[in-house]
């Protein structure tokens, strides 16, 4: 009888769960963002304070200062290389997945620090 680990299907297991998890997170997200902006189109008041928010310069200011368009691009590539490394390597995807969330992380809580203090 042989163990799980020895055949690797419990790293294609890791990998493949980890796929549909962020593929059905982004899904369900992609799905809630349709359904917000719907409902706003309905109505002129939420459709103005939506292209206020969105054109808020103070927050401009604020993502720029926190390198978010740069966090979100590098972490979906780590994120992209995880899944492909995962196949070859569960060390690698691990590493890659832990460095993507941390560095997602510092980011949100510098981004959030600058909105309390700017």
């Amino acid at each position: 009888m042989t163990s799980s680990t020895e055949n690797g299907s419990m790293s294609d297991g890791i990998v493949s769960g980890f796929q549909f998890g962020l593929i059905f997170g982004i899904g369900i997200r992609a799905m809630i963002e349709i359904i917000m902006l719907s409902k706003a189109m309905k109505d002129d008041k939420k459709i103005k304070l939506l292209y206020n928010k969105e054109n808020d310069e103070r927050m401009k200011f604020i993502r720029s200062k926190a390198g978010m368009p740069m966090v979100m691009i590098t972490s979906v590539m780590m994120l992209t290389a995880a899944i492909v490394a995962g196949y070859f390597n569960i060390i690698v995807f691990y590493t890659l997945v832990i460095a993507a969330m941390v560095q997602l992380t510092i980011g949100a809580s510098i981004k959030l620090y600058l909105m309390k203090t700017m």
